[in-house]
């Protein structure tokens, strides 16, 4: 994790998996490792005192893991513990609030029932961690939202977000929101005083995560000098999802003595994924399973004519003749797509990773 000056990326993103092509270990010189300890803290004594702190970098790279230990660290007493509330909210689950009005206060009573009374909220130290900034589907209009100062005046959540931002709200409150890349503009740079980038697996990790899921050391040695005869799949080395792909597909074809070639490109990969969760789930059902696999390619391609990474449940039922399908898609492949629940707003739906989504959508 590093504190970054690479504060400008509009414009600068064509696609994320670009970025994983630009040599991190240069940008070092611009950049400086910092530990969990320090997330929350002002980079260097003159620095102003920190209210946003913006995490970001391409989507599998680690960051929402990140967050769970840090809330677990802050939970354990290990870290931050000048913290009274921590508040973590995917912002996915908003979406379905967006035209309903919600103070401050009730809005935290919604998504943690019963924690924090009113008279507490102005007097304690709060963190809101706010997870997938590019997830919540509505505008956040720094120049036209009105002010808001009062956290128990009901007014839209958008509202609220920006407030927030702006310190109109609960201004001793500190914020963290997690990013992808192509998503970090959407909070003007004047309202974000730190920014810090996750770059997922080093040299060293990548290896040693193939290691330990393959665990025959000839099998893991073998696997690992091919990821890096490719350099597509090299380049794709430090997302922790990849490695776990990776790990599967080449333990498989390296195991079994397979005649088959091994993959040398992401499609291939994908492809050889693929291959081995049909077949297993082919050993536990009956039914062929590539009919569901071609309901899950056409749930992609829709949701990716929608830039959508994420749909809630109430959607499904709108809009589909099976309201049911996202239910049997996440249990019979888990490995692509998963149902998440989220606290009092129902359940959400969203695929693995964006790459996956453009693979089955293809």
């Amino acid at each position: 994790m590093y504190v970054s000056n690479r504060t400008h990326l509009d414009g600068q993103i064509v696609h994320e998996m670009r970025e994983l092509e630009r040599p991190h270990n240069e940008d070092i010189k611009d950049e400086n490792v910092i530990s969990y300890d320090d997330l929350l803290k002002p980079h260097s004594s003159t620095d102003e005192r920190i209210h946003t702190i913006m995490m970001r970098e391409i989507s599998g790279s680690g960051k929402s893991t990140a967050i769970r230990k840090f809330i677990l660290d802050w939970a354990h007493g290990k870290t931050h513990q000048h913290i009274d509330f921590v508040f973590p909210v995917h912002l996915c689950e908003l979406n379905i609030l967006h035209n309903k009005k919600f103070s401050l206060m009730q809005l935290l009573d919604l998504l943690f029932p019963k924690l924090l009374k009113p008279e507490t909220l102005e007097r304690s130290q709060i963190l809101f961690i706010w997870d997938g900034l590019g997830e919540f589907r509505f505008p956040l209009n720094f120049n036209h939202t009105k002010s808001c100062t009062d956290p128990m005046t009901p007014v839209s959540v958008g509202c609220i977000l920006v407030n927030l931002l702006k310190g109109n709200l609960l201004p001793s409150a500190q914020i963290l929101v997690t990013s992808r890349l192509k998503d970090a503009g959407l909070i003007p740079p004047e309202h974000i005083q730190k920014v810090v980038e996750l770059h997922g697996f080093d040299d060293l990790q990548w290896e040693e995560q193939i290691t330990s899921e393959v665990l025959d050391q000839n099998v893991a040695a073998r696997a690992t000098v091919h990821v890096k005869s490719s350099r597509t799949l090299y380049i794709m080395r430090s997302l922790p999802f990849f490695c776990h792909m990776a790990s599967s597909v080449l333990k498989e074809l390296f195991s079994n003595s397979c005649n088959t070639d091994p993959p040398l490109t992401l499609t291939e990969m994908f492809s050889h994924f693929l291959l081995i969760q049909m077949k297993r789930q082919a050993e536990k059902s009956t039914k062929s399973g590539t009919e569901e696999i071609l309901k899950l390619g056409k749930l992609a391609w829709h949701m990716l004519e929608k830039d959508m990474l994420t749909f809630m449940e109430k959607d499904q039922r709108e809009t589909s003749t099976d309201p049911l399908l996202p239910v049997k898609l996440s249990e019979d492949w888990p490995m692509f797509f998963r149902k998440q629940n989220l606290m009092g707003l129902g359940k959400m739906y969203r695929f693995t990773h964006p790459s996956v989504q453009e693979f089955l959508a293809a």
